[in-house]
């Protein structure tokens, strides 16, 4: 059975070009919702552990025994160390995956090297040369920042009218300063955000602080956005976070007092940084080309 749905899938595939499905493993970060924009539907593998919701029509979670009711383009995910399994779900269903790569994990080289031989055929989605040169360049490789919706993450609320600072939830880090603002009678509040959640949901809850904190893999992106909502984006030095606007700070103590000064968010600039280096509309356009180059080519294992 799952033979012939896997024959079937691809013999659809190639005599029908409308077909706009995509296979997608969720990374249940707010980057989730940026792909959400793109002109296709996203079918997520569903399962009993985690009940999920992007609130979004373009979104179709299903269930183990639906997996085969489906033609698809491509399968995207965010995780390359999946991969390292022969029996993925790019392979099992014998379509071309995309791979985003978002944040420098610490590889050994020969564990680089076995995981480029092992995604040699998949195309890898790099937010910049850096992060890409680390990974060894490797083959089909893409440079492409992530577009961010500026329609949607707007300023709405003055920042007088704002509290102080939230961290996104950081773990351990997170809480240790969390506890030493409140020491020094500053009120913290601990949010956490994901793909369940409405995108303009998030945009209100950034509105509702002067400063964010954000200690994750995904800090980079979720600051730019919270910098598009008039907060402050604030972190620990990280080599991978390139956005002049982000505060970036070498220990937590000078973190801390930083959040004590009022400093205002240059939103003109802020503005014409997303413009220039992560419009929504640029991103869209080259991952369509990405996503229709991958759904072309002869599928390699």
């Amino acid at each position: 059975m799952q033979l012939s749905c896997m024959t079937s899938s691809v013999i659809n595939r190639t005599i029908n070009s409308t077909i706009n499905n995509i296979l997608y493993d969720p990374c249940f970060s707010l980057v989730d919702h940026i792909l959400y924009q793109l002109p296709y539907t996203f079918y997520i593998l569903g399962n009993d552990k985690h009940t999920y919701n992007p609130h979004t029509n373009n979104v179709i979670v299903l269930n183990p025994d639906r997996y085969n009711f489906y033609d698809y383009r491509v399968f995207i995910s965010h995780d390359i160390e999946k991969f390292t399994n022969p029996n993925h779900v790019g392979n099992i269903y014998h379509i071309n995956s995309i791979i985003f790569i978002h944040h420098n994990k610490t590889y050994k080289k020969e564990d680089i090297h076995i995981l480029n031989q092992q995604t040699e055929y998949k195309h890898k989605i790099f937010p910049d040369s850096i992060l890409s040169t680390n990974m060894g360049s490797p083959n089909k490789s893409h440079i492409l920042p992530l577009g961010i919706p500026t329609s949607i993450f707007t300023k709405s609320t003055d920042s007088s009218n704002r509290k102080l600072v939230a961290i996104l939830d950081g773990g351990p880090l997170g809480q240790r300063i969390k506890n030493i603002l409140t020491q020094n009678n500053l009120v913290c509040d601990t949010i956490n955000i994901n793909s369940d959640m409405n995108i303009k949901v998030i945009n209100h809850i950034f509105n509702q602080y002067k400063c964010i904190i954000d200690l994750s893999n995904y800090a980079h992106f979720n600051l730019i956005c919270a910098l598009a909502s008039g907060s402050r984006g604030i972190t620990l030095q990280n080599a991978s976070i390139t956005c002049p606007f982000i505060e970036q700070y070498p220990d937590i103590n000078t973190l801390i007092q930083s959040i004590v000064h009022n400093k205002a968010t240059d939103m003109d600039a802020v503005l014409n940084y997303i413009e220039t280096n992560h419009n929504l509309d640029t991103f869209n356009s080259h991952m369509t080309n990405i996503i229709k180059q991958a759904d072309q080519e002869v599928f390699l294992r």
